[in-house]
């Protein structure tokens, strides 16, 4: 190694003095120098000796000068070329900084910062491959970040030692000597194949996997061996960025795909015509990445003249719609010129553009409508100021809804404000308050209001009038969204990872969090839910008043508090009788036996939603008829929400069809059980249970006998490794609703290991008494009563109850189920059918819990 060194620093003489190696891959040593007549360091890349047998010196400088001719802001320039003892090098800038590879190294890019990296490398790429250079081995290692740019470095080199070689003269060779020329993880299919044919577009297909490794964190194809690594490139097709990271913009997610296709005629022919699409890509919050180094107005002066040319036009006609108004209609959005608050008025035009963009933007949702801008004219930026103003505007352009703003100077920036108004009511939907941007280039700060406008219009469409607030990013808005599609078909660890990317984008998304904790709690990881909700307590004063009573009731929901829950959702829904509030009434309406009340808040809800958000509505609607043994309407509604919502409300179509009586068609429903997905996990035994279940407790009794022996023999014949804990918990109850006390005792005590199943432990006393083993019930019982669970506060009391009765003391049993219900048990739908109650069926105590209150 010091051998090279010296025999470089030899052949440079004084002109250059070595200081230190960096280091180098397989085609290059490299050294850093200074140089002595100008003082500067420069890096000196030499040939190793095994790759540079056989490579002839003087094509390789010819190659070299070709590439030398490359000049451009992104490109490191080649400044000298030379050879020592017959080992070529070459000499380059010293890059004060670090490679892109050094900067992956911590992690996946932001998007923002990516397309900025992208877009220099694009534009290196489009210079060289005018002049007929083609790099081929663009990868992190040949990017270097330094004062906030990127720039490429060893253009053609590997054209150089390609054509250098004793095979140069027929065509480009993959590797010379068994050292790639080109990277495997980064090479197209057609240069690993070395097709003669290749060209520009090779290196747009390692740009691509750059990109790739850029967004998410690793190659298409990572942790491959060299040959499996071809065979990727050729036939199989990467996993898309927007399925690993959904933050990342589509259109930007869609070029990257496009360039590693693996037809080069498939991608884009030019780095130009990358150049274009990545001008067009937005950030996740908000900001575009085109930037240009002259001033925003020069750029803009044929906008601007344009700008002018429509502000006069507008300024001379009426109102868009004065003469014909159209209907009003709330999902319509009119956007004002935004009010210049500055001391010059030559900035006016930035508010007519600002409202163009804005109104552009809108324009992309599919949940809402927009005037066009044109159509408003700089008049309504006056008539909007006050509440009168708006209506008139509103009215004559039939829009509900109203955005207007202001934009004043501070120091170097553009601050903007922009809100939402329901034009009918003159109150504010939503606010984006102090966004700043270079007042060199608005169209930073107008960019990230777009982004936070269409989010918190998409929100508003979708809220059914809960009030909103904050206006999310709308890149944040649709995760949120997803999960929300998640969360009401009650899938709410899969809903988990979109809240939190929601929040990971926007971190004052409130309302995703909110969610989030609703769904940590929801799917049993109450810690993690409840530790959520104080985060959002300690921050009530950035809430709404909706999102403050909604963590309020989530909380006293999450501690078993069901009285203090009902009673908030019933505040809520008399002040706010909204869509949401009035499912959450019905929904703890039926917990707290109130069906009837139930009822008539679903029936108060408009139009029930298609969406997966209306099941919800639909099952606790069926579960309010089926308190008050109204099978047929339970079944009605049912059917109606399944022909909506396919299998998602099975277990309520066979529990009204059981409870009717109605055995052949309850064994018809669980014979197609196989052919659909339902809302649970559910195999035909653990339905066959269920159905079991409420023809027992309809009095159907030889339907429910039999029914009970099938669901036995069906789960009976899941092996131990085959059974999940639900249909393990199931198999153990049919034992007990069969009397065969002490197989499910043996279960239940299995299933009881795991400390926090309550269920199965109380369930193991009942099958104790069951046995006569009073010792047995009673140690059980005093070891639930020994306990103080935080979150299942009325669990203990309630099994304890269970108990009881199977011991056969009523009394006992009705006193620990009133204290159970007031500790936040709900009655439901279950307590009248569980097989540890039946003995009680017929006594009057017991009967007056189950009676439906209102």
């Amino acid at each position: 190694m010091s051998d090279l060194r010296e025999q470089l620093q030899s052949r440079l003489g004084a002109s250059y003095a070595i200081e230190r190696e960096l280091g180098g891959g397989g085609m290059s040593r490299v050294f850093v120098a200074t140089e002595a007549a100008l003082g500067r360091q420069v890096v000196v890349k030499v040939l190793p000796p095994d790759l540079a047998h056989g490579v002839s010196v003087d094509r390789f400088k010819r190659e070299i000068q070709l590439a030398a001719q490359l000049q451009h802001p992104h490109i490191v320039p080649l400044l000298t070329a030379g050879d020592v003892d017959g080992s070529p090098y070459f000499t380059m800038p010293f890059i004060e900084g670090e490679s892109l590879r050094g900067r992956l190294a911590r992690g996946e890019l932001p998007v923002s910062e990516a397309v900025v990296i992208l877009r220099d490398v694009a534009k290196a790429l489009d210079s060289a491959h005018a002049k007929g250079v083609v790099h081929r081995d663009i990868k992190p290692d040949n990017v270097l970040l330094s004062g906030g740019s990127a720039v490429v470095t060893d253009f053609g080199v590997a054209k150089a030692i390609a054509s250098a070689t004793s095979a140069g003269d027929q065509h480009d060779t993959l590797t010379v000597r068994g050292v790639a020329l080109g990277t495997p993880m980064y090479m197209a299919p057609e240069q690993a194949a070395a097709d003669p044919r290749t060209d520009h577009r090779a290196d747009i297909y390692a740009f691509g996997i750059m990109a790739y490794e850029m967004l998410v964190g690793r190659t298409p194809f990572a942790g491959r061996y060299p040959q499996q690594l071809a065979a990727a490139h050729a036939t199989e097709a990467p996993v898309a960025v927007t399925q690993l990271r959904p933050a990342v913009p589509p259109s930007l997610g869609a070029l990257v795909t496009r360039c590693l296709e693996k037809s080069p005629a498939d991608r884009p022919q030019t780095a130009r015509e990358i150049l274009r699409e990545l001008d067009a890509v937005t950030t996740p919050i908000g900001g575009s990445v085109l930037r240009d180094a002259r001033p925003w107005y020069r750029r803009s002066l044929p906008l601007v003249a344009a700008v002018i040319v429509v502000v006069a036009m507008l300024a001379m006609i009426p109102i868009y719609g004065a003469l014909r108004p159209p209907a009003v209609n709330r999902q319509r959005v009119v956007v004002v010129p935004l009010e210049n608050l500055t001391p010059d008025s030559s900035l006016a035009y930035v508010g007519v553009i600002a409202a163009d963009h804005l109104a552009g933007a809108i324009r992309e949702l599919d949940s809402v409508q927009v005037v066009s801008s044109m159509a408003v004219g700089v008049e309504a930026t006056r008539r909007a100021k006050d509440i009168a103003g708006i209506r008139q505007l509103a009215n004559q352009v039939g829009a509900g809804t109203v955005v207007r703003g202001t934009f004043y100077r501070q120091g170097d920036s553009l601050v903007f404000r922009v809100e939402a108004m329901e034009a009918s009511s003159g109150n504010v939907t939503f606010t984006i308050d102090r966004v700043a941007g270079p007042a060199a280039d608005p169209r930073v700060a107008i960019d990230v209001v777009a982004e936070r406008l269409t989010g918190g219009l998409a929100a508003t469409s979708d809220s059914r009038g809960v009030q909103l607030g904050h206006a999310p990013s709308y890149s944040a808005y649709k995760e949120f969204k997803n999960g929300e599609e998640l969360f009401f078909l009650e899938k709410y660890t899969d809903a988990i990872p979109h809240f939190q990317r929601a929040i990971d984008i926007d971190s004052t998304f409130h309302r995703a969090r909110l969610m989030l904790a609703t769904s940590y709690g929801n799917s049993g990881n109450r810690v993690v839910s409840d530790s959520i909700y104080r985060v959002l307590d300690t921050r009530r004063d950035q809430l709404t008043n909706w999102d403050r009573l909604a963590v309020d009731y989530a909380r006293a929901n999450l501690r078993g508090d069901m009285e203090t829950a009902f009673r908030l959702v019933r505040t809520a829904s008399a002040r706010n009788p909204e869509w949401l509030w009035l499912v959450l009434t019905g929904f703890i309406g039926v917990n707290r036996n109130y069906p009837r009340l139930a009822i008539k808040s679903l029936m108060a809800v408009n139009n029930p939603t298609p969406d997966s958000s209306a099941v919800p509505y639909w099952r606790t609607l069926a579960t309010a008829y089926h308190q008050l043994d109204d099978f047929k309407n339970e079944l009605q509604v049912a059917n109606h929400a399944d022909s909506l919502h396919h299998g998602e409300l099975f277990r309520e179509r066979l529990r009204a069809t059981a409870a009717s009586g109605d055995t052949a068609g309850a064994r018809r429903l669980i014979d197609s059980v196989a052919t659909f997905s339902t809302d649970t996990a559910r195999t035909a035994g653990q339905w066959m249970y269920q159905a079991a279940l409420e023809l027992r407790a309809h009095k159907h009794f030889p339907a429910a006998d039999r029914m009970f022996a099938r669901a036995r023999a069906s789960l009976s014949a899941l092996g131990p490794g085959q059974a999940s804990p639900s249909q393990r918990r199931d198999a153990a109850a049919v034992f007990l609703a069969m009397g065969q006390f002490d197989t499910a005792y043996a279960r239940f005590a299995d299933l009881a290991r795991d400390t926090a199943d309550l269920a199965a432990r109380g369930r193991a006393g009942v099958a104790a008494a069951g046995m006569h083993d009073t010792a047995t019930a009673r140690r059980i019982s005093a070891e639930l009563a020994a306990m103080r669970p935080t979150y299942q506060k009325a669990a203990p009391t309630y099994w304890r109850a269970a108990i009881a009765a199977q011991l056969g003391d009523k009394d006992q049993t009705v006193r620990l189920l009133r204290q159970a219900i007031q500790d936040g048990q709900g009655v439901g739908f279950e307590m009248h059918r569980l097989i540890e109650f039946q003995s009680l069926r017929g006594y009057p105590p017991f009967e007056e819990i189950l009676r439906p209150k209102g």
